[in-house]
C-alpha cells in the first residue's frame, strides 16, 4: 500500500519527482500554492496537514533560518504531542561538510537543519516519540538548475533515487532508526583505463 505523503516544495525539480513517485497519495505545499514556510501561519497549516499523512517530507528551503529548520521543530513538537506514528524526512545537503564558494550561507542554514535533526533523533532513539526521522543528505542533484551550474560534472542525484530511499526506509522495522542517510551520484567516466572523470 502506497503511504500518504505531504512534501514541501514539490512543484518543481527533485521535489516534483518525489511527489509523482508517491502519487496519487501525495500532496505538495510551496510558495507556488500559497504556503510560505517563512511565515508562522503557513507553518501552522503545514503542521496540521502533516498530522493526516504517513510521511512528511521537509524538502523546501527558503534561504532563511526561519524556514526549513523552524518547520522541522514545529512538526516534531506537534507529532510528539499527538503521539503520532509515521515518518519525517528532512532534505539536507552535502554542502554542510563540503561548502563551496557562493553556497556559504546555504551551508550554514543547512547545518542548522543537521543539528535540529540530530536533536530530534536523539529523542526518538530514547523512546520518547512514536515516529521516526531521517535527514537525507544528497550531493550534487540532477535537476535542470543543477545542470546549468559551473560545477556540474555530468551526473547527480535524481528525485527517483531519493523517493526510493524514502520508500525503503519507511518499510523498515519500527525500531530501526537511520538518523542520517547520505547519497551521491557516481560521476561518468570517459571509458579510459585510468577512469578519468569527464570534466
Amino acid at each position: 500500500m502506497t503511504p500518504s505523503v505531504l512534501i514541501t516544495g514539490g512543484t518543481k525539480g527533485l521535489g516534483h519527482e518525489i511527489l509523482n513517485y508517491f502519487a496519487p497519495q501525495s500532496v505538495s505545499v510551496s510558495r507556488a500554492n500559497g504556503f510560505d514556510i517563512g511565515t508562522a501561519a503557513a507553518r501552522a497549516q503545514i503542521v496540521q496537514m502533516s498530522l493526516e499523512k504517513d510521511i512528511f517530507i521537509n524538502h523546501a528551503h527558503n534561504g532563511h533560518f526561519a524556514g526549513q529548520t523552524q518547520l522541522l521543530y514545529d512538526v516534531f513538537e506537534a507529532w510528539s504531542r499527538e503521539n503520532k506514528k509515521g515518518y519525517i524526512f528532512n532534505t539536507g545537503s552535502f554542502a554542510t561538510t563540503l561548502p563551496q564558494g557562493s553556497f556559504k550561507r546555504y551551508s550554514v542554514i543547512k547545518h542548522a537543519l543537521d543539528i535540529a535533526n540530530a536533536q530530534c533523533c536523539k529523542k526518538i532513539e530514547n523512546g520518547l516519540c512514536s515516529f521516526r526521522m531521517t535527514l537525507l543528505r544528497p550531493g550534487m542533484l540532477d535537476t535542470p538548475e543543477s545542470r546549468q551550474k559551473e560545477h556540474w560534472r555530468g551526473n547527480g542525484v535524481r528525485g527517483l533515487d531519493l523517493a526510493q530511499v524514502i520508500e525503503f526506509l519507511y518499510k523498515t522495522p519500527q525500531d530501526f532508526l537511520v538518523s542520517e542517510f547520505s547519497v551521491s551520484a557516481i560521476l561518468p567516466v570517459d571509458g579510459g583505463a585510468d577512469g578519468t572523470v569527464i570534466k
